[in-house]
């Protein structure tokens, strides 16, 4: 049974609310952090296969001066 008017359970709800703020902060948080963390993987695969491109660019263009 609960009771509204007792103040025990009224600092209990009080409680609960602090360590429901807390913990939505903390999830936000770990979004941005995850967000951050996706993109900067996000950007170095990028960087990656444009290096890759890059090489294989080179190596085309060493074979066809070979040819010559």
């Amino acid at each position: 049974m609960q009771n509204d008017g007792d103040p025990k359970s009224a600092g209990i709800n009080k409680e609960e609310d602090k360590r429901s703020k807390v913990l939505e902060q903390e999830i936000k948080k770990l979004k941005r952090n995850h967000e951050n963390t996706v993109s900067r993987k996000d950007a170095e695969i990028s960087a990656l296969l444009a290096e890759r491109d890059f090489v294989a660019d080179l190596e085309v263009a060493g074979e066809v001066g070979q040819r010559k």
